[in-house]
């Protein structure tokens, strides 16, 4: 999958970008965005560089308590 840098800001209705406009952004799926940002092994590390890197210009910063219920779902 290939990502491209673009340079939007997210929807006006709130000022950080949400895991599907980072997505958006980045020209992939939100599932691949995700797993980068978790650093997943199955993502490259090219791919989990760029997405890491984007995901910070564009100010996105997981909600902590969707992070902390998805950690919860994860494990079982």
């Amino acid at each position: 999958m290939v990502f491209f840098a673009v340079s939007a800001a997210p929807s006006s209705r709130r000022s950080k970008p949400t895991l599907w406009e980072t997505a958006r952004l980045a020209g992939g799926a939100h599932v691949t965005v995700s797993l980068a940002l978790r650093n997943d092994p199955r993502i490259t590390v090219e791919t989990r560089d760029r997405v890491q890197a984007l995901a910070k210009r564009a100010g996105y910063q997981p909600d902590p308590h969707v992070a902390e219920l998805m950690g919860r779902l994860r494990t079982g």
